[in-house]
């Protein structure tokens, strides 16, 4: 399993003005909240991008912080609380081979989630 921890600059943008977009191959992506699928965001942190899945990892920058998965299409795949009552999530890396994103919780367990379908699996 190779890691992606870090984002390519070179592949992928994030533009702000004011609502997120991402620029990849040439195309305008709009960042999405799984809630509204015309509503943007205003600040986001990259976490990854797989080019050959065609898949954008990215947080929100809200006080109960989400994660989000599009695809380069703009699809909604998959979104992870990452600020809970009881416990906090960090991105850790994200597995292209697998499709796997992992999660460290603030009680020091490991999660990973699927990239592009609802499913969890706890380490």
């Amino acid at each position: 399993m190779n890691p992606v921890t870090s984002v390519d600059g070179e592949k992928i943008q994030v533009v702000c003005e004011p609502v997120c977009f991402f620029l990849a191959d040439g195309k305008r992506i709009k960042s999405r909240t799984d809630s509204d699928s015309a509503a943007g965001l205003n600040k986001v942190t990259l976490r990854f991008y797989d080019q050959y899945h065609g898949l954008i990892g990215y947080e929100d920058d809200n006080s109960y912080p989400n994660f989000f998965v599009i695809n380069t299409n703009g699809e909604f795949l998959q979104v992870v609380r990452l600020k809970l009552p009881n416990i906090n999530f960090t991105f850790e890396a994200y597995y292209p081979d697998q499709l796997l994103i992992q999660f460290r919780a603030s009680t020091g367990q490991k999660y990973l989630y699927s990239a592009n379908k609802p499913e969890l699996k706890i380490l």
